[in-house]
């Protein structure tokens, strides 16, 4: 039996909204696909990002509205009736569990994050850069870990 899904939803998405961690989202990979160090990217690398980013949006997505449907239904697990409601967010989740290797999300995030350090000038927005990263990566890390089966 899987644990209780709400609570680990609640957790992971305590401190953020899914319209600011999917605008987050796509500000961070806007910056990294325009850097000077992208330019040098071949097709497989960039395609990658692409394909990291396609899954990251689709992730906040799944996990939010889950989150939602639990709240709405008075729920802490899935049952059949919301398998079937969110057929699809689930599909998302578990594709991105399957695709997404740990290893490859913990190199993702730093070669990324040596990039947009790279553009911050002041100690302020430094810290505050790499604190929500940590958060941004630690957010993607626990959903690929949460277990889906009933």
């Amino acid at each position: 039996m899987m644990a209780d899904l709400l609570t680990e939803l609640k957790k992971i998405t305590l401190y953020t909204t899914k319209q600011s961690l999917t605008e987050y989202c796509w500000e961070l990979f806007n910056i990294v696909l325009s850097s000077s160090e992208a330019d040098g990217w071949g097709m497989r690398q960039r395609n990658q990002a692409i394909l990291f980013c396609r899954f990251f949006v689709n992730t906040i997505n799944a996990a939010f509205s889950i989150k939602e449907a639990l709240t709405q239904d008075n729920l802490t697990n899935l049952n059949n009736s919301l398998l079937d409601k969110l057929q699809e967010h689930l599909a998302n989740l578990e594709e991105y569990q399957s695709e997404v290797e740990l290893d490859e999300v913990e190199q993702f995030f730093d070669g990324y994050s040596e990039i947009l350090f790279r553009y911050e000038e002041s100690l302020f927005d430094s810290l505050s850069l790499r604190i929500s990263l940590s958060y941004f990566k630690d957010f993607f890390i626990r959903l690929r870990l949460i277990d889906l089966s009933l």
